[in-house]
């Protein structure tokens, strides 16, 4: 009688930990396939991917399981692009322009037709970078974040810019670990005018005067050969590409609730974030995250969730993994370009 008990708790104990996917499989082959999935508030088991790329809408995920390739497939997951296709052989200074509809060059990640990152447009007058003091930024209307800048010797391109040829540009630092956004730029010829963005404490740079401040140049036009969003929101791609996508979602995956769900061994594309948890006991396990703004967002409060031997690469905002949880497990991740493409 002891002995069957014991067999029965030993089995109940077997049950509650063993993955419950494995008791339900499913082969998906296209998007619409995975998103009803993916949508699902339940169990769905092992999900296979047998295809090479699934283009997902915007929802969020509150299925538990596991979703993995299929054989030896290597599906990717991505959202929203746009691609745009040469047409005809007319370039002007080495590019080819194209109108498309934009919010703005801070919106949009360029990739090849490989989805190779594009590279931005990043110098000015043969920089990549201006070094100033946190006192130099002279902030001048606290309510709209205004700020100015005195433009240094060897930036006369900066002097000279129109309105029409700033509209688009954007200038990036790093300060004290947080990352500063500046934008809605123009010049008077002798100062450099614009906005801080409002995720920036705004009264941090009163903390360190003297600290050095590496401000970034990004679509900047006709400066070294990169891609760039004009301010007519017309694109001017360089001579060598044929085709780019130019990607704009702000995330690929969602993964909230409480259900356990494992992503196994997928690649997610194109984002401004990859992967965001908002839930618990989400795992992210040998996945390949690239051309996004941010790979893995995990923002959870309460049981256990980990992201575990994954590939970081070609990050634009500098973050692999950002953290604001508990009881995480973060391990044996490797990471390869960071900063902007």
């Amino acid at each position: 009688m002891i002995r069957v008990i014991s067999n029965l708790v030993i089995s109940y104990i077997i049950f509650s930990f063993c993955d419950i996917s494995a008791y339900s499989q499913t082969i998906v082959r296209n998007s619409l396939e995975l998103e009803q999935y993916l949508k699902q508030d339940k169990e769905i088991g092992t999900v296979y991917l047998d295809g090479d790329v699934f283009q997902l809408g915007s929802f969020e995920t509150l299925a538990g399981g596991r979703i993995k390739p299929y054989g030896n497939r290597k599906p990717v997951l991505l959202r929203s692009y746009q691609s745009i296709k040469r047409s005809g052989n007319k370039t002007n200074d080495g590019y080819w322009t194209a109108k498309v509809k934009g919010y703005g060059a801070q919106d949009y990640i360029f990739l090849d037709s490989n989805r190779n990152p594009i590279k931005y447009s990043s110098h000015v007058d043969g920089k990549d970078c201006m070094i100033i003091y946190a006192k130099d930024l002279i902030r001048y209307n606290r309510e709209t974040r205004l700020f100015k800048l005195k433009i240094p010797e060897g930036f006369d391109s900066l002097k000279e810019m129109s309105d029409w040829e700033f509209r688009n540009c954007i200038i990036e630092a790093s300060y004290w670990y947080r990352d500063i956004k500046f934008t809605n730029l123009h010049s008077d010829g002798i100062y450099l005018y614009g906005s801080i963005d409002s995720q920036f404490n705004y009264d941090l740079l009163d903390v360190r005067q003297y600290s050095k401040i590496r401000l970034r140049f990004i679509n900047f036009p006709f400066q070294d050969g990169g891609i760039f969003l004009a301010g007519d929101d017309v694109l001017h791609i360089p001579e060598r590409y044929s085709e780019v996508h130019m990607c704009y979602s702000d995330v690929v995956l969602n993964l909230r609730g409480a259900r356990k769900l494992w992503i196994d061994n997928i690649t997610i594309d194109g984002s401004f974030q990859g992967i965001r948890i908002e839930g618990a006991n989400k795992h992210i396990v040998n996945c390949t995250i690239r051309n996004c703004g941010d790979g893995v967002a995990v923002r959870n409060n309460s049981d256990f969730c980990s992201v575990i031997n994954c590939v970081f690469n070609n990050l634009i905002y500098n973050n692999a993994i950002i953290l604001r949880g508990q009881n995480l497990l973060i391990e044996g991740n490797k990471i390869g370009t960071v900063g902007k493409c």
